[in-house]
């Protein structure tokens, strides 16, 4: 009975390690046969699968206004999209017949579903003027229409970082790095009130980032993980969050280690 009992503590315990680690679709799904990344239907398909979380992108445009898009550009044109005007962007045709969405209509669609956290990420610009102004069109937007906690920010750009703790210091901001030199650690991130969301390569190159991410209490997110292998390693971790091109496959996955009973 006592070896039963060790067992089932044992079991428990596992299960709570696992159920630290939630999933986040990177751009709703990136991969073919998945509705195009950053709009709208990728959304509806990221909300239906029940995610923990959507990541999505904004850029500002050529005229100062805000649209959803990855970039620096997108099939079937070279122009860098912060090089054209909102009337463009909005009449260009993705793949499957899919228009780019404003933020408007992309938080209308996120508050459908409030208990998926949305992740916004704010694209580099060339000047620190056309960065804040991005920041500041966003955050206006977010507030007017009641994101609250629903929403987070993330950024590879220290200025557009800055700017959002200006604006609301208790913002939640995910800094984001791909460079095993430059990375910042988990200390310099505790410092400016951020949370780490760096490569896999990243994570594998400073295992020691983790540990002091843990001592410190700063949330990590490891991207972009495709492979159920690789899922088990992020577990064993004890990541906060893996995001992912393909949910639909990665998501139960993961609730599958905790027993089926979700991972919120």
């Amino acid at each position: 009975m006592k070896r039963y009992f060790l067992f089932l503590v044992i079991l428990l315990n596992v299960a709570t390690a696992f159920a630290q680690t939630k999933v986040v679709a990177h751009r709703g799904a990136r991969h073919e046969g998945a509705p195009y990344e950053n709009t709208l239907e990728a959304l509806k398909f990221a909300q239906e699968l029940g995610v923990d979380v959507v990541e999505f992108d904004i850029n500002l445009t050529s005229d100062g206004k805000v649209i959803v898009v990855h970039g620096p550009s997108f099939p079937g044109e070279t122009r860098k999209v912060q090089e054209m005007t909102f009337k463009e962007l909005r009449a260009a045709e993705l793949p499957g017949g899919t228009r780019m969405p404003t933020l408007r209509e992309w938080f209308r669609q996120a508050k459908k579903t409030p208990e998926i956290t949305m992740v916004l990420e704010i694209k580099p610009h060339p000047t620190k003027e056309q960065e804040t102004k991005a920041v500041e069109k966003a955050m206006k937007l977010a507030r007017r229409m009641r994101m609250g906690d629903q929403l987070q920010y993330t950024t590879f750009s220290e200025w557009v970082a800055s700017e959002i703790k200006r604006i609301d210091p208790n913002a939640k901001v995910l800094f984001l790095s791909n460079s095993r030199s430059k990375a910042p650690d988990a200390a310099w991130a505790k410092e400016h009130g951020y949370e780490m969301s760096y490569a896999e390569k990243v994570w594998r190159a400073h295992p020691e980032y983790l540990k002091q991410a843990k001592e410190l209490g700063v949330e990590t997110t490891i991207w972009i993980v495709n492979e159920e292998s690789t899922i088990d390693w992020v577990l064993e971790q004890g990541f906060d969050y893996v995001s992912t091109d393909y949910p639909e496959r990665i998501y139960p996955y993961v609730r599958s280690k905790t027993g089926g009973k979700g991972i919120r």
